[in-house]
């Protein structure tokens, strides 16, 4: 087992936090565009329908993931002369906090700057460190796909909202919006999700990339994790 690092939206946040979310995909980066081989290591690939090509992504079933966020230290208070009453607490830009007491468990956010009004600006998730995570998942399960080879039921688990009609459930891929003349199936509104994230980046529902595709669960926090629980 490993701990990884891995980026969410902050709508992906809320997601995992409401208990919608339990998968994520993943773009496979390929050699060729649209070719089925990805490289492995020095000159050497594998092609993507090899059965053993699972035993290469990124994350293994097992591993726990820590979630990188939009977060920043939202205030610190040291007292010297007793450290004991010196605290200090975390924001997360999709919503939370936590708060310790005694000094920071790690070094202090990256390009932590005042704006002109003298707010704290947010920390891409990029820069959020390791003891400032949150949200520990297990990888309960990794499979390679093509994207449009979703179910409506794995369209549901990467997180859209649902809303019930007399009709039945229809689903959502953006939380702003309301309008009823917005929700649609399964199917439709994940591909808005997708196409939200990666089509700017090339990986776009109609260019229909090959996907790790990862299942999981929330966990705690490793043992020995810097920190405080959330």
């Amino acid at each position: 087992m490993a701990a990884r690092p891995i980026l969410f939206s902050g709508p992906m946040v809320r997601a995992i936090l409401d208990g919608r979310k339990t998968q994520t995909r993943r773009v496979i980066k390929l050699d060729i565009a649209r070719a089925t081989r990805f490289p492995i290591g020095k000159n050497v690939v594998m092609n993507i329908r090899d059965p053993k090509a699972v035993e290469y992504a990124p994350y293994q079933k097992g591993d726990v993931l820590w979630v990188r966020e939009a977060a920043k230290v939202a205030s610190v208070s040291v007292c010297p002369p007793n450290p004991g009453l010196s605290w200090w607490s975390v924001d997360y830009r999709a919503g939370g906090g936590i708060t310790g007491k005694g000094e920071l468990p790690g070094k202090e956010f990256p390009r932590r700057s005042h704006r002109v009004d003298g707010s704290i600006a947010w920390c891409p998730s990029i820069h959020m460190p390791k003891w400032a995570a949150r949200l520990f998942l297990r990888v309960t399960d990794v499979r390679v796909e093509l994207l449009q080879d979703i179910s409506e039921e794995n369209a549901v688990a990467e997180g859209l909202l649902v809303h019930t009609t007399r009709e039945g459930s229809v689903y959502h891929w953006d939380e702003s919006v309301h309008s009823d003349d917005w929700w649609c199936w399964p199917d439709t509104a994940f591909e808005k999700l997708w196409d939200s994230i990666n089509a700017q980046r090339g990986y776009g529902w109609d260019a229909n990339p090959w996907v790790w595709v990862y299942e999981f669960e929330r966990c705690g926090r490793p043992e020995g994790w810097p920190g405080v629980a959330a």
